[in-house]
């Protein structure tokens, strides 16, 4: 069974994030970095590192995208890291 965060359309989950507080996004942002769909693992590491420190909570799912198959996706982690540990 697939969560039903993972099923709905990306752009339905930026909308909906985009309408929270950073914070309150968070869990959703970090289950999107197992979605299947590359675009939707690197959209999420991306709004991730636009949230900055307060998306510390989210570190040790980006730090396991540094390890994902798909460059795009590894990049957007290192980038998001780095904004949210102030190194960017």
């Amino acid at each position: 069974l697939i969560p039903a965060a993972l099923q709905m359309p990306l752009t339905a989950i930026v909308d909906r994030c985009a309408q929270r507080p950073p914070e309150e996004a968070l869990p959703e942002l970090i289950a999107q970095l197992g979605n299947p769909e590359k675009s939707a693992r690197s959209r999420a590491a991306l709004a991730l590192g636009r949230i900055g420190p307060r998306a510390a909570g989210a570190l040790p799912a980006l730090r396991q995208a540094l390890q994902d198959p798909e460059k795009d996706v590894r990049l957007m982690a290192e980038d998001a890291v780095g904004r949210i540990a102030g190194k960017n």
